[in-house]
């Protein structure tokens, strides 16, 4: 199977056609991103800046959640909304800190 590579400015380059396509996104988190900050009281919060970052980064690519109307014999059904679990594990535990992962 071939496959290309496309800069963000070569997106309208890819196929038309019906295949198999990934995107790879590269999180744009510099040496501010991790180096040492201070509060006003002096308390470290370069682990916390820095799990906000990542956070940021990954919710610009969370999957999207799903709006599900079905309808079953009776008349009757279910309906609601379908969000990713692992997802929202991840985003929880990116953000608490080192206690919550493992």
């Amino acid at each position: 199977m071939p496959s290309e590579l496309f800069d963000l400015t070569q997106i309208d380059n890819a196929p038309k056609e019906p295949g198999v396509y990934v995107w790879y996104v590269r999180p744009q988190i510099g040496r501010c991103d991790w180096e040492a900050r201070l509060d006003g009281l002096g308390t470290d919060q370069t682990d916390h800046s820095f799990r906000q970052v990542l956070h940021d980064f990954t919710r610009c690519v969370a999957p999207p959640e799903l709006v599900v109307d079905t309808r079953l014999a009776f008349r009757d059904g279910w309906g609601g909304v379908l969000g990713p679990k692992k997802y929202h594990d991840s985003q929880g535990k990116i953000l608490a800190g080192r206690r919550q992962l493992g």
